[in-house]
């Protein structure tokens, strides 16, 4: 059979315990003398990717002393603006490498190989490594200091990794005190397939479980399934009072005592990162603050840790039968928290819930290879759904089924090997999707976008009416090109998407040509080309002298108010000269400033300051000031 994944391109026009327990280190020294508190740990969600470590609390405070955890040697050294901010590796001489990211300061040696890298890169941003052994460290020796570079709150990011994994770092020595309790908030029972229903519909059924006290929750209704039927689950975890919302280690789904589903948050490789939405529900879901972890095999899924005995759905048959079913959640502790309910098989089609669900239900996305529902339940009910018949190339609406408005299909094209094109004429776009971007079989939308999206702000102009690419639980590996048509298009228009969580535009530019602007997305949602024809704001250079961590002596610092409320500033686009030398500046984002620091530079008396900026659309901002330089 062939199993070459194969994609459907859909127009729209109207659309109303631990599995690696034998990895735990010994006990090692927490990088901070403070108390071990998190704010994140170890495969939380963030923005297409995995968190790859934890966040250690630094209480709001900036230069707390960043220690070697173990014996070994300084391997590589990061700057930049955004990401990791400042960040070291360190190769422990026990094999395991550790990363320090969001620093303030370096110990001297290494701001000075840093100051040396820059001069040679002429740029502030730099990534290089040292040779083996070339400078050791020795467990607790302070190596940094920690800061908000690259991030918008003081913390230390902390990671443990083995080659090219991404390793729990609660599992490698670091583990904290913990006795508190996974928390479920929601369960949901998914449809896998489009033959599968849930209480009678192809709709995912969300539910709240009522607490029994000791970690225990119940589900007190039997639920009627018929099909290939998942579980998804709503739960955090926590360590203390001082943790954040943090992601359990390890989730199980057991029906009538036998194991249906068990992902362990272990480890990863950076370059399955991508997979994250194939754990994490993408849909609108975290729009509102709701995540739910997917609890059930997905297709092309690659990352360890997985285990899904008949693919994850929960067993069915024979009809009429009552099965007893639970989800558990774990942390690394051993501490758990299990929710039970009760199902039974019925035909499809037998009973159901109401047609019409009320307008502020919590309602899921589906996310099923071969269907889709457009906008989501939450917004558009009774959709026309559309699936490929045995994904054979023909295709046929199903009416109904998802409980209001229909809408109005137009099939453009059935794409076989998980690559093609589809033009859209109607809405001048073109989706285009590579060879080896696809995880599974599935179906891809393009609607007009409401009208609410076209609204801009802060000097963007909108160039055409925005569109929607869905659906939201869309997941791709390497992204797609999506090309809108705008002709007559100018050198200040790109391609923007629309973040739903924030309610802005964010940059992502595009090639542009004649006829429009072809851009690349990682992620489905609304785009549409914008220009910005207003450049960034420059303040007054303004002269700082904060005390260095490593010596307690005062460092000159140039700070340069820069703000952009459009495309945004340009990192690498920043250049700042002082006494007619260039200097190395770097962005903080948070606080909007430009900071360029004069370490060990004698500078005295008054120096012209030139500042160039730009932001990603190429509108240039210049700020000139002379700023007196005095002995200290």
């Amino acid at each position: 059979m062939n199993t070459t994944p194969r994609f459907l391109f859909v127009a729209l026009v109207c659309a109303a315990t631990a599995a690696f327990a034998g990895d735990d280190a010994g006990r090692r020294p927490w990088p901070v003398p403070l108390g071990q508190a998190v704010s994140s740990n170890f495969c939380e969600y963030r923005d297409g990717r995995f968190h790859a470590g934890i966040d250690v609390r630094t209480y709001g405070r900036e230069g707390v002393a960043c220690r070697a955890v173990g014996d070994g040697w300084v391997s590589r050294v990061r700057a930049g603006s955004l990401g990791y901010g400042k960040a070291l590796h360190v190769m422990l001489d026990d094999g395991d490498e550790v990363v320090y990211a969001h620093l303030a300061e370096f110990m001297p040696a290494l701001e000075d190989s840093l100051a040396a890298a820059q001069r040679r890169a002429g740029r502030y941003n730099v990534d290089f490594h040292l040779a083996p052994g070339a400078l050791r460290v020795a467990s607790g020796d302070v190596i940094a200091w920690s800061g908000a570079t690259g991030t918008a709150g003081p913390h230390l990011h902390f990671e443990t990794r083995s080659g090219d994994l991404a390793i729990n770092p609660f599992r490698r020595g670091f583990a904290v005190t913990d006795r508190e309790r996974p928390v479920f908030s929601r369960l949901a029972l998914v449809p896998l397939d489009p033959a599968a229903r849930v209480e009678g519909v192809l709709q995912p059924l969300e539910l709240v479980p009522r607490r029994a006290g000791g970690g225990r929750y119940a589900i007190a209704d039997t639920l009627r399934i018929s099909g290939r039927v998942g579980v998804a689950a709503s739960v955090i975890d926590r360590l203390n009072a001082a943790s954040g919302r943090l992601a359990p280690y390890e989730m199980q789904v057991w029906a009538d005592d036998s194991l249906v589903a068990r992902i362990v948050l272990d480890r990863f490789a950076f370059a399955d990162a991508g997979e994250v939405d194939l754990l994490y529900h993408a849909g609108a879901n975290r729009a509102r603050g709701v995540t739910f972890f997917e609890l059930y095999q997905r297709d092309g899924e690659t990352l360890d840790g997985r285990e899904f005995p008949g693919g994850g759905s929960l067993p069915a048959g024979p009809a009429g039968k009552v099965h007893s079913a639970r989800v558990v959640a774990l942390d690394t502790a051993g501490n758990h928290a299990e929710v039970t309910f009760r199902y039974v098989d019925t035909p499809a089609g037998t009973g159901g819930r109401p047609p019409r669900a009320g307008p502020r239900d919590p309602v899921l996305a589906p996310d099923l290879a071969g269907a889709f529902f457009a906008d989501g339940f939450a917004a558009v009910m009774d959709t026309v759904v559309v699936r490929a018949v045995e994904l054979a190339g023909r295709v046929r609406a199903l009416p109904g089924g998802a409980g209001g408005d229909t809408a109005t299909v137009y099939v453009t094209g059935f794409v076989r090997g998980g690559a093609g094109d589809v033009e859209v004429p109607a809405l001048g776009v073109t989706v285009s999707v590579a060879p080896g971007t696809l995880f599974g079989d599935g179906v891809v939308f393009v609607t007009r976008a409401q009208t609410e999206h076209a609204k801009t702000a802060n000097g963007l102009v909108s160039v055409g009416d925005p569109v929607r690419v869905g659906p939201a639980g869309w997941v791709t590996r390497r992204g797609f090109d999506l090309r809108i048509e705008a002709p007559g298009c100018g050198e200040r228009d790109a391609v923007y998407r629309f973040d739903d969580r924030k309610r802005t535009w964010s940059f992502l530019g595009g090639a542009r040509d004649a006829a429009g602007i072809t851009a690349r997305s990682t992620r489905p949602g609304v785009f549409a080309v914008l220009r910005d024809g207003t450049p960034p704001w420059l303040g007054a250079p303004q002269l700082a002298w904060p005390a260095s961590y490593a010596t307690g002596l005062p460092v000159a610092e140039i700070l340069v108010p820069v703000e952009d409320r459009g495309s945004g500033i340009d990192d690498t686009r920043i250049t700042v000269t002082v006494g007619g030398r260039e200097r190395y500046a770097r962005w903080d984002f948070a606080k909007k400033k430009i900071v360029v620091t004069l370490r060990g530079e004698p500078i005295i008396g008054p120096q012209p300051v030139h500042v160039v900026v730009f932001d990603k659309a190429g509108n240039q901002s210049v700020a000139d000031a002379t700023v007196v330089f005095d002995s200290r």
